[in-house]
């Protein structure tokens, strides 16, 4: 009887998602794949006067301290040709978002990676890793064995270890539902990290946050 009632509450508890699937729900509104296109154009071309003007006055950079496009620019220095903004930028409009749902005008969250992330796993212990057929290998190396390969699976974020911490080009990771290995890093990424909101003010898509972390 006990074994019974145990059996049936594992089988009613909910089970962790393995993957991740990529989303984009942008091609929903053709003037926000028009915003999309013009501003990946701005990032390839470092045009720091551009990306302002798409920057909302009240734009959120933190979740703490102060915030708007004046905080933004401090912050970034876009004008800088070496400015971490623009590979952050890139990263993030690399993979596709979704529009917030309830929201009562129209909120797009990039990337898919944070607006889609599973509700049931936490965000600050796990990752998913952001591409098809990629190498889970034995050693942080281009020449370790292959484990296996990876679709979009979900994983327990970097593990700190002393390869991990030598190279970080490469992280150890735990997949869920079992196995461990090492990627490299450009190809997982926590829900934490730099996410964007985009919403229209005045009729203009504009970016209405830049945060990491919570």
């Amino acid at each position: 009887m006990l074994t019974a009632l145990v059996g049936a509450l594992v089988l009613a508890a909910p089970q962790k998602p393995t993957r991740l699937l990529p989303v984009d729900e942008s091609a929903k509104d053709p003037t926000l794949v028009r915003f999309l296109s013009s501003l990946r154009k701005t990032v390839y071309r470092q045009n720091s006067k551009e990306l302002m003007s798409r920057v909302a006055p009240d734009v959120r950079v933190s979740f703490g301290g102060d915030n708007g496009s004046t905080v933004f620019q401090k912050r970034w220095q876009p004008e800088r040709y070496d400015s971490p903004v623009w590979r952050e930028l890139a990263q993030v409009l690399e993979l596709g978002g979704t529009f917030q749902k309830g929201s009562p005008t129209p909120q797009f969250w990039m990337p898919y990676v944070y607006s889609r992330f599973p509700q049931n796993l936490d965000a600050f212990e796990y990752g998913a890793i952001v591409g098809r057929g990629i190498p889970l290998r034995q050693r942080p190396s281009p020449h370790g064995k292959v484990l296996r390969t990876l679709d979009y699976n979900l994983v327990r974020m970097p593990v700190v270890d002393e390869a991990s911490e030598i190279d970080k080009r490469w992280s150890h990771v735990r997949l869920v539902g079992g196995g461990a290995g090492y990627v490299r890093s450009d190809e997982v990424r926590s829900p934490v990290d730099f996410r964007m909101s985009l919403a229209k003010r005045n009729g203009r898509w504009m970016i209405t946050a830049f945060v990491a972390g919570d």
